[in-house]
């Protein structure tokens, strides 16, 4: 009889979240968000090469390593992050273990794309410099120098703003805390030894989890969205989707009921939608339809097709306007 896959053993799926546990080295987590196809491997420092020998993260990764730092003329044992990327993981875990980036490094989290391929140049460089600008409102002092790529595009910007937001997810789901916002961290600091911090963007992000009615300027007519219809029975509605976002469009039509199967988070989402006003019931159909009153983005189209049938559909159902 052959063994049980002992990744298998660990596994704990959501609707948009797969987490692998190894029974043989539970300090090692590995989360996977289906819909982006990131992933990110958490380890502590001393697991790294064992992380690094999966296959999934030898491609083209952005990186971060904790631990604890001293100031040249100030305190020691600080909280410290060094954030990178790197195109073959493994040559860089040999170089930073010759050349350590801290004191004493404690834990690793690598993040790529699951395709076989990992992240575009482009987009490795992107997810660096919001990572940068992220951890330095987190709770670790950023030891690394903030990258200076000035040649990114906006979509791939936009992209890599909307990765982050479920990379903040991921990563506490993963028992990693550099994203976590402290925002007391800074005020303890030296003031002579903060590190030149990138310019905090003012840009809205569409959402990594929950749903969003704050959208960018424009963003509806611009010329390269992509719209989907739906409709099911009595319920239409439509959908526009561009560099990250997954917009429910004002005038759609949502059941009120639900037929079958849900998930909590999917019924406390529709709840929080119609406590809001976001979805107002339908003069005349209170207890069968909603209409939606307001623009709203949500993490993905599968999510969006359940929160407005009140079931477990799928994302298929949603067919591209031409």
């Amino acid at each position: 009889m052959p063994l049980p896959n002992p990744f298998l053993l660990g596994l704990e799926e959501t609707e948009e979240l797969i987490v692998e546990r190894n029974p043989l080295e539970p300090r090692i987590t590995t989360v996977f968000h289906r819909e982006t196809r990131l992933i990110a491997g958490v380890a502590p420092w001393e697991l790294a090469p064992s992380l690094l020998r999966q296959a999934r993260f030898q491609n083209p990764s952005v990186y971060a390593i904790t631990g604890y730092d001293n100031l040249p003329l100030g305190p020691r044992n600080i909280p410290g992050v060094h954030l990178g990327r790197t195109g073959r993981p493994p040559v860089r875990l040999r170089q930073h273990r010759n050349a350590p980036p801290l004191q004493d490094m404690r834990a690793i989290a690598v993040i790529s794309i699951n395709d076989g391929k990992g992240f575009h140049m482009e987009e490795a460089a992107a997810m660096e410099r919001l990572l940068h600008m992220a951890a330095a409102e987190g709770p670790y002092r950023v030891v690394s120098r903030a990258p200076n790529d000035r040649r990114l595009t906006p979509g791939v910007i936009t992209r890599a703003a909307h990765w982050l937001e479920v990379l903040r997810w991921m990563l506490s789901v993963g028992r990693c805390d550099v994203l976590e916002p402290q925002d007391d961290v800074a005020a303890a600091w030296p003031v002579d030894d903060r590190r030149d911090r990138p310019a905090r963007e003012e840009m809205v992000l569409p959402p990594g989890m929950g749903w969003t009615t704050e959208l960018p300027r424009d963003l509806l007519t611009r010329p390269d969205v992509q719209r989907y219809r739906l409709d099911v029975d009595e319920v239409s509605a439509t959908a526009l989707v561009i560099d990250g976002w997954h917009i429910l469009e004002r005038g759609s039509r949502a059941r009120a009921n639900e037929p079958g199967y849900i998930q909590e988070g999917l019924r406390a989402k529709r709840e929080a939608l119609l406590q809001e006003g976001v979805f107002r019931p339908v003069r005349g159909r209170e207890g069968d339809l909603w209409e939606v009153a307001r623009d709203v983005s949500v993490p993905s189209l599968t999510n969006m097709v359940r929160m407005v049938l009140g079931n477990n559909a799928p994302a298929g159902l949603w067919q591209q306007v031409a």
